[in-house]
């Protein structure tokens, strides 16, 4: 091979590996953009992915049968709530729930945790009896989870009966205050007594019409 075939096989092979580069380059709007796997995906795969939900109730008995349908996290969690809330021991679990002893220990054995039991006791919990009676006690008043009770407000206290049941009377024309429309007297004094004796008679706020005659 003369130099003049390998330097044009080399920038061949260089323009080659520039072009490709070119063409994975990312700019523009593919450099924004980020894509997943589940972006192809239809609604009903999507909803396949997900897992079923599962509840347990973890202050309620439990037969072997209800127990292994549950997920072995949601097995450990219900029995080890057991050991720890209850003071449920070993042979209180296998009576709950009703299975040998030989399939207890395999189900506990493979558990993704390991139930530690507190001493040896010979007898029942008061708990754990409590909790198979199903007579859980009230929550305590301390439990900082409780809230406190609230006292109901006192009833409004409802209006007298009334101990005339009949209707009442409305008066139409209620009586008008006391006025002086007219009058007359006689009497023999000075101006003076004249004045005094006419002052208690006669309202200041009101005009009056006076017929004046006199003798002497």
């Amino acid at each position: 091979m003369t130099d003049e075939t390998y330097t044009m096989t080399q920038t061949i092979k260089e323009r080659r590996a520039m072009r490709d580069g070119a063409r994975a380059r990312k700019c523009g709007s593919r450099s924004k953009r980020c894509t997943l796997p589940s972006d192809s995906l239809t609604p009903a795969q999507k909803r396949k992915l997900n897992s079923p939900v599962e509840t347990v109730n973890l202050n309620a008995p439990m037969t072997y049968g209800e127990l292994v349908k549950l997920s072995p996290s949601l097995q450990f969690l219900y029995l080890d709530h057991l050991v720890n809330e209850f003071k449920a021991r070993q042979q209180d679990l296998i009576a709950m729930l009703q299975t040998s002893d030989s399939t207890a220990y395999r189900l506990f054995r493979g558990l993704p945790g390991k139930l530690i039991f507190k001493g040896k006791p010979r007898h029942p919990a008061p708990e754990w009896e409590t909790f198979m009676t199903g007579t859980l006690p009230p929550p305590s008043p301390d439990d900082p989870d409780v809230l406190p009770a609230t006292p109901d407000p006192d009833p409004e206290p409802e209006p007298a009966p009334d101990p005339d049941p009949r209707p009442k009377k409305v008066d139409v024309n209620p009586p008008q205050p006391f006025e002086i429309l007219s009058g007359g007297f006689t009497v023999r004094c000075n101006l003076v007594d004249l004045i005094k004796t006419l002052a208690p008679l006669i309202d200041g706020d009101q005009s009056y019409t006076f017929s004046v005659s006199f003798s002497k």
